[in-house]
């Protein structure tokens, strides 16, 4: 090989070299892809359990919601025709637990350990309630008064810091569910809602949200709806699997009342 062949390989593989350390540099500093919400949600924990007033009569679309890591992290899907429900592949550790449905007493459970290769399984017993139709400002497993309203906890509009949401809706089976309706509301009467639609890949995302105690609704086409109580107080990540709705659904009271949506100017 001649010297001048030699030279020419020499650079060839010193740019190659190069152009690969240079490849490396530019990931390590490139902003994470919307798939890293999705490994932070995944894991090799189960659990699950039933919801029910008796052996022959389940509760059906009650919204259960696994609070993990202090609050930053929530998985939230409702019971099923059989008043079931489960998680799947969640990240292992201890868990809030809490069952919510108009009509009853909210309960549920905290300090539960989820470890795998074990199925964590909780079975509770619902209290049926009138005082609870219509509003889920009595919604606190914490707190099992109906009579008392967190009201120390609603934030004047325009005070506090913000935070941002992110969420990803998918069905029982994990595919990604388009289009979904992500809802929060003020407990405190405001009248201009946040509301967002998830994209192809299920995926919602919504910067400077004021801390503050919000009524948040997830909802899909032909699922069941989730509702669920929101006490931001810092960044948040939410995982929503929407549990097909059976075809013998009663509505609860507040889920008959169509969502507010702003009129178009001049109407």
């Amino acid at each position: 090989m001649t010297r001048t062949n030699f030279v020419v390989r020499i650079m060839s593989t010193a740019l190659i070299v190069s152009a690969i350390f240079s490849i490396e540099l530019l990931s390590s500093l490139a902003p994470p892809s919307a798939s890293s919400q999705e490994e932070t949600l995944k894991g090799k924990g189960w659990i699950g359990g039933r919801y029910y007033v008796s052996r022959m009569n389940n509760v059906v679309g009650a919204t259960v919601k696994l609070t993990f890591e202090g609050g930053r992290i929530l998985f939230i899907t409702a019971t099923d025709s059989e008043g079931r429900w489960s998680f799947a592949k969640i990240p292992e550790g201890i868990y809030g637990v809490d069952l919510l449905k108009e009509m009853y007493l909210p309960i549920g459970k905290t300090n539960v350990n989820v470890r795998s290769p074990f199925k964590t399984v909780i079975e509770l017993k619902a209290t049926p309630s009138s005082g609870a139709i219509g509003s889920i400002r009595h919604w606190s497993a914490s707190n099992m008064r109906e009579d008392k309203v967190p009201s120390e906890k609603v934030a004047k509009h325009g005070e506090g810091p913000v935070f941002r949401i992110e969420g990803r809706v998918v069905s029982k089976d994990g595919n990604p569910l388009p289009d979904a309706e992500f809802l929060l509301r003020d407990f405190n009467g405001e009248r201009n809602p946040i509301r967002l639609y998830s994209d192809n890949a299920g995926y919602v995302k919504v910067e400077n949200v004021q801390a503050r105690l919000l009524d948040a609704t997830v909802s899909a086409i032909g699922h069941l709806p989730l509702r669920f109580p929101l006490d931001l107080d810092g960044d948040l990540k939410i995982q929503a699997v929407m549990v097909s709705q059976p075809q013998n659904y009663r509505y609860s009271p507040s889920e008959l009342i169509p969502s507010e949506r702003p009129l178009p100017p001049g109407e």
